[in-house]
């Protein structure tokens, strides 16, 4: 089974590699940022998710999303590129360590 305690809440690492991806909403690379998914039951009121929950946005995109939100379907978008995400995370984890 998997600790995910045992994953920092912060990891510059991941957000660097995050951030050297394309947009996943416009596909561009030019001034992207790491956006921060919540979610419920993943992190508490005012509080920023956990670094994990990390997917690449323009800056743009990011503050537009900040001040309207997603639409259905840039959130579908959203959710299919966090779910890759994690996965990569995880992988790049499991095979850096014995386990965690």
């Amino acid at each position: 089974m998997i600790d995910l305690t045992s994953i920092p809440r912060k990891d510059p690492e991941w957000r660097k590699y995050v951030c050297s991806l394309r947009c996943c909403l416009t596909g561009t690379q030019d001034r992207v940022v790491p956006h921060h998914v919540r979610m419920k039951g993943f992190c508490g009121v005012g509080q920023k998710p956990h670094d994990l929950f990390c997917v690449p946005l323009t800056y743009d995109e990011h503050t537009r999303i900040h001040t309207q939100g997603l639409s259905a379907k840039e959130r579908n978008v959203v959710m299919d590129q966090l779910v890759r995400l994690i996965i990569e995370y995880m992988c790049r984890r499991l095979s850096s360590e014995e386990g965690f």
